[in-house]
């Protein structure tokens, strides 16, 4: 090898292959997913065994080592003639059965095992030689430690035992694996970490070869954790909403490491893509074929699911076309009839032709169209009829709803005039056949599969060996005493050093359950945000024992949910106590905190902050919590973990773990009391609590507050013997998503010109699209509902069928309706006036709260971690998002007296405004009717500007915030704080000055002025300068994250440095540069380069890990408790 990186960087051969005068490997580069890396390039190699399993018994691994080719090169090293006899014949479908032989192991120069020099020597005082590659591309004679091959893989045991080297010998033959597979799995067995390939590294075929060596040498447990650490695998990981990496060999690579999901969801997408070439062979749309090595039966599945279906679509087709031709098909006069047949048949043949279906009929082996190819076409055929004087009017109509009679009502003729035409013929039903036909296609994942990829991923998540010593020496590890440790034993006890894992908080104080149930409070008070005199703010954790939230199902881990508490500025003994929770689902509340209404922001330098004048305890107390388990600082367990800064991802427990029972009553009934009383640290005469919930909170908000409300009633009527009646107020949304089947419509005109701006973020087609999936959204809603009523009715999560046909139809919905926004518009998701990626709101908390000075002031035992997937996948798992019941709980509240106030921003795609009005419309309460009569009103915010409109009734207020994205008060902080302060303090929202405190029976208030919301502005962009933030390189262009990544960006205070950055941040570029190399770790200092750690990008973490993902009942149990920490009467 060359003595260094830089050696290798200053050749610039790139593609080059070639021996040095010492015998050395020449490396090249190679550019893959991006990143340019250092790659071991040699000719692809034939395999000998062909698809491998992972479970090789000894036997079978001696029969691989001496098959055919191979049994040469064997008899040789041995001292013994090659035998005559034929071996047996390779496993179904290896690549022996192909046949073309061109470089297949067929060796037939004798090779002289004494001659055998190392040309590369992964061990200086290695005893063995490996012999890689064929004759054709030469033979590569390796250097290696028997002690570490036989520590790495329970076969390469076998194949270094004295059944190998009878003889003596101690050279081995490999000769049929892929060589630079194999470098980069003996690099790993010998610890020689620093010549691997770096981030993103490998090209999928590389990957393919890998993952084939690994399941051959079973050697998963020792590869996987670099797939993760440097992105190997997660580089090539389908996005099958975009369609983008979606690659065949995939299926193999998750086959072999146990990546089940991705494994699932590519299979989904493939089987509806997968059609014939031209020989009749496999092939995807995209012109991607199969490769040699897949999972068994997988194909032959793959091509049994493309008959049926493929089968079944073509008798629609035909089945319609025969009617055409045979049945009177237009309902008009008979003077008309046979120009519309003509005109019908004309139309539905020009389909046909232009899908080669016609003149022959094919079957579906005969002809070369995918599912999804056969699906689109039919979808984008024009099927016409004879549009005459008399119903062309109507026949128009017809078109734009589909000729279905469904979208057409008794009306419908009755304007139009039109009696003879008032069926539509069947060929207009060709789209909904062909639908409910790919709607309903089987998977193509077997049991077997799935048991095969759960077994290889729990490979992966045992403990290694322990280890009992390693140093590190001339740039890489070696072992100097160890009992049989493998070299993944070594990396997983290494790696984590190089980064930074926060102390053990000191300074804390603990309160204890004086029940004896083991809940704890542990807090600490601080000034790191809230800066005013004599206002206080306390950090910490609510604990809870395994087994506390348990009510139906296992909470076998504990619970750790972080609170923020701030006083209010003005006179917090006489102020309402407001809890704020972000939404995701799995999203950190200290964004709202640091981004939008509490007391601080975080500065450029991510090392201080400043005052927010519009923070919300200027006028409440307020408590901000993260959660779920495993968000922001909440955590279950702690464990030592990596995270990748690309792609943002830290896998910390299983994406199919069921949410935890929701709604349940004893254990959150009976808690509320004893905390009341066990906690007097504060006691404020408002004994009011809100409960302020942004996004995703549009669903839990409603949910809480209407269980507590329960509990106060239970209280009230007996039935719970102990509990405190919590005086429940105002429960605030901002930007809620809260029922899908309501909102869902409103997301395409937000997208194109309906947004109030005349934004045209989408072209016209791409709207026409939108709208037009609509109806399907909607009826795939219903039955999911209609399951659930029937099997799931509480929304649990336990009916895996239920919970497969709500997923399909969110993921239906989102792919039709809101994917093309984010594919096309080029614009922000939650600000459809600004460029993507956004600058807005900057993201310098992140790096704020992984300051170890600002984790000692918190009390907090790890770093922060800002958005959970593993969270947000185990609430979409269940189709959690098109479910009901949260108007429901709307309905409920406002009848019992508790305000509610929805608030949206004009210029969020996220959860548009529209269909915020349109949820409002949609409550179902006492007061429904006064509602409707209201009016939009403007909303005051002061003497000058009027910040949006309302509508409001009684206890109901609807909000449209002028020129605000998904983060409203980010935006517009002072319109926020006056809705906030007004709803809070029964005030109206548009002025501020007239009372709304009274019942729906007297003097209800009632807001006047316009009859619509639809207040129409300039269309206008933002022009905002861009910057790259490493703590979220979400807000970078790819090339800049290249630069990040090979170490050629400046970086200071995690903003890469260029034009922007110095113009936006002049002091923070400056006070860098200046104390280059000086400590910036303390609080306020803004120097020093903060520049990525160790491998490239992955940032070394300390993490909640190990549980399940805490579900409703766990949730309100925590906000209970915390809230009555600072809340007796």
């Amino acid at each position: 090898m060359p003595n260094s990186r830089a050696d290798v960087a200053r050749s610039e051969t790139r593609g080059s292959v070639g021996i040095m005068p010492q015998g050395r490997v020449v490396v090249s580069f190679r550019k893959y997913c991006g990143v340019i890396r250092v790659h071991m390039l040699y000719a692809p190699r034939r395999l000998c065994c062909g698809p491998l399993r992972a479970k090789l018994s000894l036997a079978a691994a001696a029969a691989c080592r001496a098959g055919k080719g191979s049994a040469r090169l064997f008899s040789l090293l041995r001292g013994r003639p090659a035998p005559e006899s034929t071996p047996p014949p390779p496993p179904l479908g290896s690549a022996d059965e192909a046949s073309d032989d061109e470089g297949a192991p067929s060796e037939t120069r004798q090779i002289d095992a004494s001659e055998l020099q190392p040309t590369i020597i992964f061990d200086d005082s290695g005893d063995s030689i490996l012999v890689l590659g064929t004759e054709s591309s030469g033979h590569q004679p390796v250097q290696v430690s028997r002690t570490a091959m036989i520590l790495a893989s329970p076969v390469w045991k076998a194949i270094f035992e004295r059944h190998w080297n009878e003889n003596g010998t101690a050279a081995i033959p490999l000769l049929d694996d892929e060589v630079d597979a194999m470098h980069i799995a003996l690099r790993i067995a010998h610890l020689r970490f620093h010549e691997l390939p770096k981030k993103n590294g490998l090209s999928i075929d590389a990957l393919l070869q890998l993952s084939v060596v690994c399941d051959r040498y079973d050697i998963v447990k020792l590869v996987r954790p670099f797939l993760d650490l440097y992105g190997w695998a997660h580089c090539h990981y389908p996005d099958t909403t975009s369609g983008e990496k979606c690659h065949p060999a995939w299926f193999f690579v998750a086959w072999t490491f146990g990546y089940k999901d991705s494994f699932q969801g590519l299979a989904k997408f493939v089987v509806k893509r997968t059609g014939l070439d031209q020989r009749g062979n496999a092939m995807m749309d995209s012109g991607q074929v199969f490769p040699l090595h897949m999972p068994p039966a997988l194909l032959e599945r793959i091509m049994e699911i493309r008959e049926a279906t493929l089968t079944a679509m073509l008798d629609v087709v035909y089945d319609i076309l025969d009617d055409i031709i045979h049945v009177y098909v237009c309902q008009v006069d008979e003077q008309w009839e046979s120009k519309c047949r003509a005109t019908v048949l004309g139309s539905f043949i020009s389909f046909l032709i232009d899908s080669k279906l016609y003149p022959v009929r094919r079957t579906a082996s005969e002809t070369t169209l995918s599912i999804q190819q056969l699906y689109d076409h039919a979808n984008s055929a024009e099927i016409l009829t004879f549009e005459s004087h008399d119903y062309g009017e109507m026949a128009t109509h017809m078109k734009r709803t589909n000729c279905d009679p469904a979208n057409a009502t008794a009306d419908t003729f009755k304007n139009h005039g039109v009696i003879s035409h008032r069926k539509c013929f069947g060929a207009f039903h060709l789209r909904s056949k062909l639908r409910a036909i790919y709607s309903d296609i089987d998977s193509a994942v077997l049991q077997s599969h799935i048991r095969h990829m759960d077994e290889q991923a729990a490979k992966h998540s045992k403990k290694p060996p322990i280890v009992v010593g390693a140093l590190f020496k001339d740039g890489r590890f070696q072992m100097f005493s160890s009992t049989r440790c493998a070299a993944i034993a070594l990396l997983v006890s290494a790696a984590p050093t190089f980064a930074q894992f926060p102390e053990e908080p000191v300074g804390r104080k603990v309160l204890e359950s004086r029940f004896g149930d083991g809940v704890t409070i542990t807090y600490k008070e601080n000034s790191l945000c809230e800066t005013t005199p004599n206002v206080k703010s306390y950090s910490g954790h609510v604990y809870l024992p395994p087994g506390t939230a348990d009510l139906g199902q296992g909470q076998d881990y504990p619970i750790n949910t972080f609170f923020w508490f701030f006083e209010a500025r003005d006179d917090p003994s006489n102020a309402p106590l407001t809890i704020w929770l972000n939404g995701g689902p799995g999203s950190s509340s200290m964004y709202a905190l640091l981004e939008e209404n509490g007391p601080c922001f975080a500065n450029p330098d991510s090392n201080s902050t400043r005052p927010s004048e519009w923070s919300w305890n200027r006028a409440s107390n307020m408590l901000y919590l993260d959660q779920p388990v495993q968000v922001g600082f909440s955590y279950d367990t702690l464990q030592n973990i990596t995270r990748d800064l690309v792609t943002g991802e830290v896998t910390l427990l299983n994406e199919t773990t069921p949410v935890p029972e929701q709604n349940n009553t004893l254990l959150t009934g009976t808690y509320p009391s004893p905390w009341f009383q066990e906690f007097p640290h504060i006691v404020p005469n408002d004994t009011r609590i809100s409960l302020a919930a942004q996004s995703y909170g549009g669903r839990y908000g409603p949910a809480m507050m209407s269980f507590w409300e329960e509990q106060n009633q239970r209280i009230e009527n007996g039935t719970l013997s102990e509990g405190y009646i919590m005086h429940l107020d105002t429960l605030l949304i901002v930007s809620g998503c809260i029922d899908r089947y309501v909102q869902y419509p409103y997301y395409p005109q937000q997208a194109y010109r309906g947004n109030g701006y005349g934004i045209e973020a989408v072209n016209e087609t791409t709207y026409n699209g939108m709208v037009d999936a609509v109806p399907e959204c909607l009826e795939r809603i219903q039955n999911c509902r209609d399951a659930a009523a029937e099997s799931d009715p509480e929304n649990l999560g336990i009916d895996a069928g239920v919970n497969e046909i709500c997923e399909e139809a969110e993921e239906f919905c989102r792919a039709e309706i809101v994917t093309p926004y984010n594919r096309y518009a080029g614009r922000d998701y939650y600000d459809i006036a600004t460029p993507s990626p956004p600058p807005f709101p900057p993201p310098f908390h992140e790096g704020y709260l992984n300051r170890e000075w600002v984790q000692a002031e918190l009390g907090v035992p790890l770093n922060w971690t800002g958005n959970s997937p593993q969270a947000s996948a185990a609430y979409r798992g269940i189709g959690d998002y098109p479910r009901e019941g949260w108007l429901e709980d709307l309905g409920f509240l406002l009848d019992n007296g508790i305000k509610v106030s929805l608030v949206y921003g004009d210029l969020d795609f996220a959860c548009p405004w529209g269909g915020g009005d349109a949820v409002a419309k949609a409550i179902n309460w006492t007061g429904s009717a006064g509602y409707a009569s209201a009016q939009y009103a403007d909303i005051q915010t002061n003497a000058t500007y009027i910040g949006g409109l309302v509508r409001q009734y009684g206890n109901l207020s609807y909000i449209r915030t002028y020129q605000a994205g998904h983060a409203i008060p980010a935006y517009q902080p002072e319109t926020a704080f006056q809705i906030f302060t007004r709803a809070l303090f029964n005030l109206d929202i548009a002025t501020g000055t007239e009372s709304t405190a009274g019942t729906l029976d007297t003097d209800t208030y009632m807001s006047a002025g316009r009859a619509d919301p639809d207040v129409q502005f300039d269309t206008f962009t933002k022009d905002l300068l861009t910057f790259c933030y490493t703590w979220d390189l979400g807000s970078c262009t790819g090339d800049y994250i290249d630069a990040v990544l090979d170490g050629s960006a400046e970086i200071c205070e995690y903003l890469v440095v260029d034009a922007n950055t110095t113009q936006l941040f002049p002091d923070v570029i400056a006070a860098c540069r200046a104390a280059a190399g000086g400590n910036s770790s303390t609080p306020g200092a803004g120097g020093g380069n903060s520049s990525l750690p160790e491998f490239e990008g992955a940032a070394a973490r300390r993490a909640g890990g190990g549980g399940g993902v805490v579900g409703w009942n766990a949730m309100v149990v925590a906000l209970v408790v915390v809230a009555s920490f600072f809340l007796v009467v």
